[in-house]
């Protein structure tokens, strides 16, 4: 049984308008008890986006950070996609609340969708 912890950091707090610029997860065999994949990034957004001073200060993460070093938005979604597929649940700290809707919601500007959850 695999499962997929994942964590998001974004531009805001509301869901809607927020764009995801940071990523990270862990994809575990819970059976084995092994770690069998581990990626973070931070992630430039395909659109103009701006980072909320409130949730800068919850991060610490810089729209110069983004710039510099963050990778394209499509690469980091599509890898993320793609272990997501290898797993049997996922696991975030506000997963139904947050993550899960924030990431859908970025999945849906890009024209692709999560057709294997609710």
């Amino acid at each position: 049984m695999n499962i997929l912890f994942f964590d998001l950091e974004a531009t805001d707090k509301d869901v809607e308008t927020a764009r995801i610029i940071q990523i990270a997860y862990s994809l575990w065999d819970w059976t084995a008890k092994k770690e069998l994949y581990f990626f973070t990034a931070l992630i430039k957004p395909t659109e103009s986006y701006f980072v909320h001073p409130d949730a800068q200060a919850i991060h610490g993460i810089s729209a110069e950070q983004i710039e510099e070093f963050g990778m394209s938005q499509e690469a980091a979604l599509s890898d993320f996609l793609y272990y997501m597929k290898k797993a049997q649940y996922l696991c975030a700290h506000n997963l139904h609340n947050y993550d899960l809707p924030l990431l859908k919601n970025e999945l849906k500007r890009e024209s692709k969708e999560i057709v294997f959850l609710p």
